[in-house]
């Protein structure tokens, strides 16, 4: 039963809370990615320890001030596609 809820729940969630940035196809997969700022060079942060791009949006805006700075979601995270193997 919980699981059933879960899942309806996350369904319900995703579309209500539209990602930020935009889902790019990677190799078959989609993975969320949001860029902010402009000019050279353009800074990729890479969220780890099982965080996501929003973990970021405190230095991802003062680094957007200066220059481009983009942030995704790995896969299995985030507004990324789902994993289809264990990580």
């Amino acid at each position: 039963l919980g699981a059933g809820y879960q899942t309806v729940r996350e369904w319900i969630e995703r579309r209500q809370h539209v990602p930020p940035g935009q889902l790019v196809d990677v190799g078959g997969h989609r993975l969320h990615l949001s860029c902010r700022g402009m000019g050279a060079p353009t800074v990729v942060l890479e969220a780890g320890l099982g965080e996501t791009a929003a973990s970021f949006a405190w230095i991802s805006s003062a680094i957007a001030r200066d220059t481009t700075v983009c942030v995704y979601d790995r896969l299995g995270r985030g507004w990324s596609d789902r994993a289809s193997v264990p990580q």
